[in-house]
Formats: structure tokens, sequence, C-alpha cells
């Protein structure tokens, strides 16, 4: 009997919910664990030493635990900061999510590009160095909002959307230089995709036509890619589903199993329902 393989999925929160899923999409047979390090949420906001040791020790947790065959670091503050050094330290493909800047200069006609990120990594030499290396003719508006990581969070577990702090948000990414031309948008936070249809109102009612990238996608095809190739393609032509998704959480209290169950909800979603 085949056995599928397992994928492990990390991320500070409720973010990489949207990765995990496209994750499911290109690849239904397949087990899943989803962990969420909710007890140190959220990650944005905290010094780069104390999050780096944070993630290693939490990823090895979850390593020694699972024996994953992947490890998806669902997380554009993770991935910039620990990514190298988990990469180094176990012995199983990890996969990244990082700002999709080489994307978007592709995709831009005006060259005119915003990216949506959290703080940390609005301000990491990383992005800048992918700035530098992908898009140097290119106007590149960097906006760092912890504020749309939590209006995520809410919408995910209550659908309750705060309408004026979203819009200030983005009243504020529209009135810096240059801003009148943005014609593509990168989605620098697994969280923010939560908020498509949302952010695609906004911009439709300012009368602009605005691409939205975000990398989940193009991370469920690299971890595709990464499969063993004989038992990837021998999976994929099942006809019975016999995958299990675990959900993990690092905090635990009256709103774990609640919170559990509601990610199980959007992981198991059908995809014109999320």
């Amino acid at each position: 009997m085949q056995v599928l393989p397992h994928i492990l999925v990390f991320d500070s929160g409720a973010g990489g919910l949207s990765v995990a899923k496209e994750i499911l999409r290109k690849i239904p047979n397949c087990h899943m664990s989803y962990a969420a390090d909710d007890a140190f949420y959220p990650y944005g906001i905290k010094e780069d030493r104390v999050l780096t040791q944070r993630i290693i020790t939490q990823v090895g947790k979850l390593y020694e635990a699972l024996k994953p065959d992947i490890v998806v670091v669902a997380c554009n503050t993770a991935s910039t900061l620990a990514l190298e050094t988990l990469r180094g330290k176990f012995d199983c493909p990890f996969v990244g999510v990082v700002p999709a800047i080489k994307p978007a200069a592709l995709l831009s006609e005006s060259k005119v590009i915003a990216v949506l990120a959290t703080p940390a990594t609005v301000s990491r030499i990383y992005t800048h160095n992918l700035i530098k290396d992908y898009a140097p003719e290119h106007k590149v508006i960097l906006h760092g909002s912890n504020i749309l990581v939590e209006i995520a969070e809410r919408k995910l577990f209550s659908n309750d959307i705060d309408q004026r702090l979203l819009q200030k948000e983005f009243d504020t990414l529209f009135a810096e230089p240059n801003a009148e031309q943005i014609d593509t948008l990168v989605l620098a936070c697994t969280h923010f995709p939560l908020l498509k249809q949302e952010i695609m109102a906004i911009t439709t009612q300012r009368k602009r036509s605005i691409n939205l990238i975000d990398s989940g996608e193009a991370i469920a095809r690299r971890v595709w890619d990464l499969l063993d190739k004989p038992q990837a393609n021998e999976i994929q032509n099942l006809k019975k589903i016999t995958r299990e998704i675990k959900i993990i959480l690092t905090q635990t209290d009256d709103l774990s199993t609640a919170k559990k169950s509601r990610f199980l909800a959007y992981l198991t979603s059908k995809p014109n329902t999320d």
C-alpha cells in the first residue's frame, strides 16, 4: 500500500492556511499537519534574535514528533529570517515564502509596485535585496501593517471585518508618492490572501485595475516538484483520498478546540467558499 507524503505547514497563526489550502488543491492525496505557533503570535513585532530561536525550537519539536517529508514555512517573516538556518539543521526539504517581487516586476506595466507585508518583512535586508535583484528599475512602495494581520485573523474566526480600519490602511498606502500608478500589489504576508475579496473591492472602488499577487500557488507547485516523482505520480492517481489533516497549536486555552475546528473547516472547504 502506498504511503502518502506528510507535509508540515508552519506559521505563527492563521495566515499559512492560505498556503496550506493551495497545497491541498495541488496535492489532495497527502497527509498534512498545520502547526500554528499562536502562543507567540504575532511574529511581525518580535525581535529578530528571539524570534529566530523560537522558530528553530518549535520547528525542531515538530520535526522530531512528526518526521514530515517536507516542511513549508508559510510565513514571510519567519522565512526571510530563519529559512536558511532551518535548511542546514534538519534533514528534509524546506520550502519558504518570500515576497513575490520577481513575478510582480515581470507583470507590472507601469513599473510601480506595492508590497503589503508586516513591518518586520518590510524592514528586512532580504526584502530589499529582492527589490535590488528583481525590480531595480521599478518604483516599489513598501507598506508594513500588523493591523491587516489582525483583521485577517478576525475575519477567519468571526467573519467580522472592520471596514474602517481596512480602508484606513489602504488610504495610507495610496497616499504614497507615485501610488496612483500602482498596477501590481504583492500580498507579502500569508494572512493577506484571506482578505483578497475585500482588497479587490477597495481597489475597484478606486476605479483601479490592480493585479494581486501572493505566493500560495507557486509554493504548492514547489512542494509538488520536491516530492519523489514515482511516488508523487502514483498518489496523484489514487481514486480514494485517505489523507489526514491535523491541526497543532502551541497555545492551549478555552478557545483552542474552536480554533482547531475553524482551521480544519477552512482547509476542507470548497474553493468557492473561502
